[in-house]
């Protein structure tokens, strides 16, 4: 496939997608049961010993729950929200998510977002786990803002400098 999207389209439920590095300008949406699976999949991005990144340049959305994401950089997101992981626009419950071992890089906004409305009551079972996020754009903007999850795991995520300015100055 030449692009993360079309091979995501052609994926069956619960399907394991191995992506290779390079650079994939694009906005990706997780619409079904996936393990989205880059080179850097159990490598820490902290520590330097990563191996040529699968980039992703327009985030990831997620529309379905039973979704892995690791070993992937995330960066430069374009459009009105900026953000390297979130939700499509009204989408309630996701469980089973797996977000790790991947390295968020000027995401804009936020790295990972997922604040639900109540009225759906709680997803379950996320792991946030060993991530490296750096250059959130922006005072007020968090690296990992997240809600209404039981059952949610956050660990080993390192957060470099994350406050610049919308000129890219720290």
């Amino acid at each position: 496939y030449s692009n993360i999207q079309e091979a995501v389209n052609n994926a069956a439920n619960s399907d394991t997608m191995i992506v290779g590095q390079g650079v994939y300008n694009e906005t990706v949406n997780v619409n079904k049961p996936l393990k989205l699976i880059g080179p850097n999949s159990g490598i820490h991005p902290k520590n330097g010993l990563r191996k040529s990144e699968a980039v992703i340049t327009g985030g990831v959305v997620l529309s379905a729950g039973n979704v892995t994401i690791e070993g992937f950089k995330i960066t430069n997101p374009g459009g009105s929200e900026r953000f390297g992981i979130a939700p499509s626009a009204g989408m309630g419950l996701l469980n089973n998510i797996n977000i790790r071992w991947n390295s968020f890089v000027d995401t804009g906004d936020s790295a990972i977002v997922f604040k639900p409305d109540t009225i759906f009551g709680k997803s379950t079972n996320w792991d946030i786990s060993n991530n490296y996020i750096t250059g959130i754009m922006n005072t007020g903007n968090e690296s990992i803002d997240v809600s209404n999850i039981n059952g949610l795991t956050l660990k080993d995520n390192y957060l470099g400098s994350n406050i610049k300015t919308s000129d890219g100055k720290g």
